[in-house]
């Protein structure tokens, strides 16, 4: 970098009056120096061999709050084909949620700054000096989750290449995610490259030692058959549509569903039910209880589930695509959760009905949307390849075998 010099100085003012004239008078009041040196380590580092450069991927889904993980190994994927996260040290999947800390401090002053009466209200929200800090911060945590997360799993990170879609503080979200996602991903304008290198020591890109991976056409918005070593900065982009409203446990999209019925107008039958093209989903719209079921849900500080149906008859397709998105983004069942009040994901399908954190379930699909564009048969092929190099350099280590 460079040598930079940073005075900083400070004033104070007053009005005085003299005669019928009000002046506005200044005053030196300090100055406060920095200097910004850059320094440079020589020191001799330990390299890894490439050859053992990440064989499990952490897909990552930014939300509100928290952001969603789960953690897929290559390995088995293409050993056994498994496309399920995989399974820790206590039988259960890789897959959770970690708070971000640093966002509750930002929606506190994203608020108190919306609540300020200004013309420019959205030029100060995006060049206000403290919500600038606050932004670095965020973007500093967030980081630093995802760094700890990957070297918790020996894995490189996959997230989306577009976020969007939050319930508060929509457009810093998108700002700090947007610097998140160019210090993991391919982006090439230069001042992100130089911010990439700058997070990363220097080093931009790395290319994974056995992981072959299809190109996507973005135009027709499929995979083609041609497949090439992936490069990784240290992370991977998948496209996001979808992942946040797919449930991972059945694979299907009730609003895609919806839109791709052929009439504008649909029909609802008894309890809510409508049938769709890949399968039967139930649709509610309010909930309906005693006033002893409701004290019972106070009493255990939960809020009580949907279970008023939508009318029977015909409705247009724009109203029951609003039905299930309020179906399939609920609150916490708890009220003591801090999460937002779309934290919590529902399938309405009849014959799944999975219910889970939303962001564990988005982080999920994110990774096998990822593992969609690995082409197994040559990422096999560099795998036994590369196996055979590790066999062939241990033998000539310990040409006895290994001791103790």
């Amino acid at each position: 970098g460079d040598y930079t010099l940073i005075l900083d100085r400070e004033f104070k003012q007053f009005p005085r009056v003299e005669g019928e004239e009000i002046r506005l008078a200044a005053e030196p009041a300090g100055m406060k120096a920095e200097l910004a040196v850059p320094v440079i380590n020589d020191r001799p580092y330990p390299e890894r061999a490439d050859d053992l450069l990440f064989d499990n991927i952490v897909a990552i889904d930014l939300g509100e709050k928290r952001i969603g993980f789960a953690v897929f190994s290559l390995v088995s994927l293409l050993e056994h084909g498994v496309l399920d996260p995989t399974v820790v040290g206590d039988g259960k999947p890789a897959v959770g949620t970690v708070a971000v800390p640093a966002f509750r401090k930002l929606m506190a002053a994203v608020r108190r700054h919306r609540k300020r009466r200004q013309p420019n209200q959205k030029v100060g929200q995006t060049y206000s000096k403290a919500l600038m800090q606050f932004r670095e911060n965020v973007i500093g945590d967030v980081c630093n989750r995802i760094d700890t997360l990957c070297e918790r799993f020996n894995g490189f990170p996959v997230l989306e290449s577009l976020v969007g879609n939050f319930e508060s503080g929509g457009r810093q979200l998108e700002m700090i995610y947007g610097s998140v996602s160019r210090r993991y991903t391919f982006s090439n304008v230069d001042a992100h490259k130089a911010a990439r290198r700058h997070y990363w020591f220097t080093a931009e890109a790395w290319e994974h030692p056995y992981v072959h991976i299809r190109g996507w056409n973005e135009r027709t918005r499929t995979y083609s058959g041609r497949s090439k070593p992936l490069t990784i900065f240290p992370g991977a982009a998948v496209n996001p549509a979808g992942t946040s409203q797919t449930c991972h446990r059945c694979g299907r999209n009730a609003l895609a569903a919806l839109r791709a019925m052929p009439d504008d107008r649909i029909d609802v039958g008894e309890d809510g039910v409508v049938v769709l093209g890949d399968g039967t989903a139930r649709l509610l719209v309010g909930a309906d209880y005693s006033p002893a079921e409701l004290d019972g849900y106070r009493r255990r500080k939960e809020r009580p589930p949907l279970n008023a149906p939508v009318p029977a008859g015909s409705h247009r397709r724009g109203y029951l695509i609003n039905v299930v998105k309020r179906n399939m983004r609920q609150r916490p069942r708890s009220e003591m959760s801090p999460d937002t009040t779309q934290a919590r994901f529902v399938c309405v399908y009849e014959n799944c009905g999975f219910q889970g954190h939303a962001d564990e379930n988005a982080a999920i699909n994110i990774g096998r949307r990822f593992l969609e564009r690995i082409d197994v048969d040559a990422s096999k092929t560099a795998f036994r390849a590369l196996t055979e190099r590790r066999e062939q350099a241990s033998i000539a280590t310990f040409p006895s075998g290994p001791k103790d």
